[in-house]
């Protein structure tokens, strides 16, 4: 019969501690568990060194840090408004838009970029700009992978690691693509229609906003808010229904077409008179466009209303620069100088500050004159 014998250690808690404590800073030590953070920091070096090539400034590039850890891997699409974005940066939607409009500056004076930047366009119905796209190409993303690699062959990695990375990144910088164009499709021009259809537009639209607001609420804020605005909020759209009932009341349904014949300036445009131009003329004449607009029973204009008109006219097609002569006033004579006057000032410099007697009057003459 066969005997199985084993050792036993008798240690304490303490012991153990000691003993295995070293085996994990051993096992952290280990290669693979080191190169993650190895691959991240050596990759985004290698993009700074293609960003400095480029002439990008650091100001300028803080907006590349912020998207290309969002993106994740080359090829990838994230979509984010400027708000969400300065959520996740712990600053303001201006900034945001401060560093972009700063990377694309630079972008569009050294024509090229690390990202590919798709601005949404506007959309109609919800009356704002769709969400913008950003990713690192993929091409890009390779290249510093590639990058990378080779400047971890190098025998200078080990010693000098910043010089093998900027040496690796210089070799594939001529590789990267030039920059993508950036267009979105504008916020359409203002619309051609009347004041009137316009604001009714605008009121149907903040009317189903509000009812939307109010459907997807959830059911105990929406409860809190009719307990406590209910009566106003009733109030407020009572009122509203009394406007629009007015609305309706004062619009016919049978429109006088005789009265609208009779304005036609006014709703086409044409103006009046130009159906009995000739065609020939390729013209409308004044006096044509003016005697229709009179009506028969249209009494004549009063002789001061006509000499107004006619001054009017004049004073409007005069030239705007008028040159009018001006009678200057002659000089007036400078007095001549007291010379007992200078001759007492002349004695006082002669004696105070020590001047000949030439040079003393001299002085004085130069001060009187400047009195």
């Amino acid at each position: 019969m066969s005997t199985t014998t084993a050792t036993v250690h008798d240690i304490t808690p303490a012991q153990f501690r000691r003993r295995t404590s070293g085996q994990g800073e051993a096992f952290e030590r280990e290669p693979q568990h080191r190169s993650v953070f190895a691959d991240m920091t050596d990759g985004t070096v290698v993009a700074q060194f293609f960003l400095n090539f480029a002439g990008f400034e650091w100001n300028e590039t803080k907006f590349f840090t912020l998207i290309v850890g969002l993106c994740g891997e080359g090829g990838r699409v994230i979509e984010f408004y400027d708000e969400e974005l300065a959520e996740h940066a712990r600053c303001t939607a201006r900034t945001i838009r401060a560093w972009r409009a700063a990377y694309l500056a630079r972008v569009r004076t050294v024509k090229c970029s690390l990202l590919a930047i798709v601005e949404g366009s506007y959309n109609p119905d919800q009356q704002r700009y769709e969400r913008t796209r950003y990713s690192v190409p993929a091409q890009v993303a390779e290249l510093i992978g590639q990058a990378v690699t080779a400047a971890r062959a190098l025998p200078e990695y080990e010693k000098d690691r910043l010089a093998a990375l900027e040496r690796a990144a210089g070799d594939a910088y001529d590789e990267i693509p030039d920059a993508p164009p950036m267009m979105r499709r504008r916020k359409p021009k203002k619309s051609s229609r009347s004041p009137v259809m316009q604001s009714l537009n605008n009121a149907a639209k903040n009317l189903d906003q509000g009812k939307k607001a109010l459907s997807e609420m959830p059911a105990r804020m929406r409860a809190a808010l009719l307990a406590g605005q209910g009566d106003e909020i009733r109030e407020m759209l009572l009122s509203m229904r009394g406007q629009i009932d007015e609305i309706i009341s004062d619009i016919s349904e049978d429109v006088d077409n005789a009265e609208v014949d009779d304005m036609p300036e006014i709703f086409s445009g044409i103006p009046p008179g130009a159906s009995e131009v000739p065609e020939s003329e390729g013209h409308f004449r004044v006096e044509d466009i003016n005697t229709t607009r009179k009506r028969p029973d249209d009494p004549d204009p009063a002789p001061e209303a006509v000499s107004a008109w006619g001054q009017l006219s004049e004073r409007l097609t005069k030239p705007q620069v008028q040159s009018v002569e001006i009678e200057l006033v002659a000089e007036l004579p400078i007095p001549e100088p007291d010379a007992d006057e200078i001759a007492e000032r002349a004695a006082i410099l002669e004696f105070e500050g020590g001047l000949d007697r030439p040079d003393a009057e001299a002085a004085a003459m130069i001060e009187v004159q400047r009195e």
